[in-house]
């Protein structure tokens, strides 16, 4: 893996394999409604990690900048060394990470409607764009182009020890997904509202999850099937 002037590649965090690591922090366990890659891509990912309650409110399954760093880490999005680092920096810096998390929240309200616009197929609101802008904007100054071992790549820069690096990295990775043109593939679970990459070859994926809420919409309909068959015997 290149490595230049203390930089990481920008698609470092996107791509390392940790099966081959000999230390691998432990995961916990997570309900349905916290299903950690359902969506197929960082960035969306990212986005499904706020739910509706069912009751007018929603569910923010990070909750602070602990919950924050344990999701990237639980998505490989960072090792187990930047884990480690930076969840000591949280409680030496307690006010930078509750800012920090305060913009980690933004972004993903911003990418909530950016993305859920896109999937429609609506324009989407200057507002929601400017806001899109700020936030892209911040990882610049990190970002830098130079010649390696696979050519001209972009790179990190001045990320030791950052806590905004895991903020960093999923704006990144939302700013791939526009870029890319990988929008184009997003779509909505009509079961659970999670946004998600159809990767399919026929483009035809109608859930974020095929076992989970693929088979609650299957056996929804064979419920409604078999009461309407029984409503039909019983006037007959």
């Amino acid at each position: 893996m290149p490595y230049i002037d203390e930089g990481f590649p920008i698609h470092f965090f996107f791509n390392l394999n940790f099966k081959q690591m000999k230390l691998v922090a432990k995961r916990a366990r997570r309900d349905n409604g916290e299903r950690l890659t359902d969506g197929g891509h960082t960035a969306l990912n990212f986005i499904n990690t706020c739910k509706k309650d069912g009751k007018g409110g929603y569910i923010d399954h990070l909750g602070n900048y602990s919950g924050f760093l344990k999701w990237c880490s639980d998505l490989e999005l960072i090792d187990l060394d930047i884990f480690m680092v930076l969840d000591l920096e949280q409680y030496c810096y307690s006010k930078e990470a509750e800012g920090i998390y305060c913009s980690v929240v933004a972004a993903r309200d911003c990418f909530d409607e950016l993305f859920n616009s896109l999937a429609c197929g609506e324009n989407v609101h200057p507002l929601i764009l400017d806001r899109f802008n700020m936030h892209a904007e911040r990882i610049n100054a990190h970002l830098s182009y130079h010649t390696g071992e696979c050519g001209l790549m972009l790179y990190w820069k001045d990320i030791h020890e950052e806590m905004n690096l895991p903020y960093w990295l999923v704006i990144s990775a939302a700013r791939s997904l526009v870029d890319s043109g990988g929008w184009r593939k997003i779509k909505k679970c009509p079961a659970c509202s999670n946004l998600f990459m159809d990767k399919s070859r026929s483009h035809n994926k109608l859930w974020c999850n095929h076992s989970t809420c693929g088979s609650l919409l299957k056996n929804k309909k064979y419920y409604e099937k078999k009461s309407l068959i029984k409503n039909e015997l019983q006037l007959a």
